[in-house]
């Protein structure tokens, strides 16, 4: 009879604590024309902490019809309903996955997500911005765990996360049709407003904000750290394996862009009403496998799409590139949003790629980017096909660098210059039971947010380094230092980085070392000065010393 009592007792005082937190998943909106009153799910962490989550929360007027190709407009909650259930995902954006035979998402589909412990802390908490990556073409708030920022909210932090455009609906640009292109980037500037105004109702501190993102998410953030319009909305970054010096993530080519995509959906170009006529094919159409593939700009042999952030001619706010020049050295735009950041790369990144595409530079290859010249291109890729005879040749790593590496790297160095804030850099290489060569790109997921199909081979170490992790993360959210205070989890301080200075190598034994730039960085620099800005002479002679 004893152990019927407690049990019962058991059951009423978990339901009644289920009940207490149901009732603090409920959040008050101030909108322009009245308030709203949202109602959220209760979640549990892993570690068995109820938490709030407000899914599928509006924060532009759906980008259809007149409003496709236009830049975000905000959405007032109120001239719909004063009452919204925040418990159903989102639609993720229209996508075409990598080429594939798949469509996935519609159109209408900017919305956000918010992950809080409570909506009523006694005092306000950092807040997190998650920007979704992949090439700027695919992507959503619920792949790779997103939507499991179990280990995030457990220290305490407010997590955002949210869809933007993808593709030729988030990044087209056609000047001459009125076309403004980096709406991608202008749909993840309306979030950032829209924390700042309403993050308060969720516990979350306006004050301290921080965006955190990988590949094109990471690249993203490089654009709203220079972007005018973006100063003041963000307090803090953290970008992984991405910026917009990297080929994919800036686009020089637009006007082969518009022929390609003229050609495909065999439309004309120089005809007026080129916008209208756009916006009346069905948007499935972009995310069709054949429209993807054939929209695409060809880089060594790897197709990169068209449809990425890029130059306004009379909006100075996005795509202006950093540049370099010969020394080489950053001659880059300024950096309007001074703020502390941490930023690294993956050990591996996109090796596994290199491994298996033996063909990359082979009768296959194809070049279109960003120079076509043959007294250029010609001993470039000869070159460096003569370097792809073994696993491990040199040709691949100047390609990973090319593609990844290198413009972290060169990201981390202008920053630390032009910042007067620190900037923290990394390199992640812990292996784990998954493969024996380190991280590939986007791996470092998995050890931030809770997995969709969980790694059972986990060791000791590899949860040991996904708890330093998540403090170095939320430390920086709260302090703009990954590693404040010292303790049995955190043994070495995190020393803040300069040109050439040290980089924190985040493995089972996480120690600060020097970053020393390979022998790869600086082939690669040189060839890279030859494609994009014709300026050969360090390519021409150190190309017959390397080999």
């Amino acid at each position: 009879m004893k152990n019927k009592h407690c049990a019962a007792f058991f059951y009423f005082l978990i339901g009644n604590i289920c009940i207490l937190v149901a009732g603090q998943c409920q959040v008050t909106l101030k909108q322009k024309f009245g308030q709203v009153q949202g109602n959220g799910l209760t979640s549990v962490t892993q570690s068995g902490n109820l938490y709030c989550s407000f899914l599928g929360i509006p924060y532009a007027l759906p980008p259809i019809g007149k409003l496709r190709f236009e830049p975000p407009q905000p959405m007032d909650l109120s001239t719909t309903s004063n009452f919204w259930y925040f418990t159903r995902q989102s639609p993720i954006c229209i996508q075409n996955p990598i080429f594939t035979d798949l469509t996935n998402g519609q159109e209408d589909c900017l919305y956000l997500n918010v992950y809080t412990k409570s909506t009523k802390p006694e005092k306000l908490k950092p807040v997190i911005v998650v920007i979704i990556g992949t090439w700027f073409h695919s992507g959503s708030p619920y792949d790779n765990g997103v939507n499991r920022p179990d280990y995030l909210v457990d220290e305490d932090v407010v997590v955002v996360t949210f869809n933007y455009r993808l593709g030729i609906l988030g990044f087209l640009y056609h000047e001459d049709a009125g076309i403004a292109g980096n709406n991608g980037l202008r749909d993840q500037q309306e979030v950032f407003k829209w924390v700042q105004k309403n993050i308060v109702a969720f516990g979350g501190d306006p004050k301290r904000v921080t965006l955190m993102g990988w590949s094109a998410g990471s690249a993203s953030i490089s654009y709203h750290l220079q972007a005018p319009s973006s100063c003041g909305l963000f307090h803090g970054a953290i970008m992984s394996s991405g910026t917009n010096l990297n080929p994919w993530a800036y686009q020089r080519n637009t006007k082969q862009c518009i022929r390609a995509l003229c050609k495909t959906l065999n439309i004309p170009c120089n005809r007026g009403g080129f916008k209208n006529i756009l916006k009346q094919i069905p948007a499935n159409i972009f995310a069709t496998e054949g429209f993807n593939y054939n929209t695409t700009i060809s880089w060594f042999g790897e197709l990169f799409p068209c449809f990425v952030p890029t130059s306004e001619e009379n909006d100075a706010t996005w795509g202006r590139a950093i540049v370099r020049d010969e020394q080489p050295r950053l001659i880059a735009q300024p950096l309007l949003s001074d703020v502390p950041l941490i930023i690294g790369h993956m050990v591996a990144e996109q090796w596994e790629y290199y491994n298996v595409s033996m063909d990359t530079l082979t009768e296959k290859w194809n070049y279109s980017y960003p120079n076509t010249r043959t007294h250029i291109i010609s001993p470039i890729r000869q070159y460096l096909i003569s370097g792809t005879k073994e696993l491990a040749n040199p040709s691949k790593q100047i390609l990973v660098h090319a593609s990844i590496t290198h413009g972290v790297k060169q990201f981390a160095d202008y920053h630390s210059i032009k910042a007067t804030s620190k900037t923290y850099f990394y390199r992640f290489s812990h292996k784990n039971s998954s493969n024996d060569i380190g991280s590939f790109h986007g791996d470092g997921l998995q050890y931030i947010f809770v997995q969709n199909n969980p790694n059972n081979l986990w060791t000791y170490e590899d949860y040991n380094v996904r708890d330093r992790i998540i403090r170095y993360i939320t430390n920086f959210a709260k302090f703009g230092d990954p590693t404040p205070i010292l303790d049995s989890l955190i043994t070495t301080p995190w020393h803040p980085y300069y040109d050439n200075g040290l980089r924190m190598e985040i493995s089972h034994d996480s120690k600060m070392v020097e970053d020393i730039k390979e022998d790869a960085y600086y082939r690669w620099e040189a060839i890279s000065q030859c494609l994009e800005f014709n300026i050969c002479r360090k390519f021409f002679k150190l190309k017959s010393e390397w080999y």
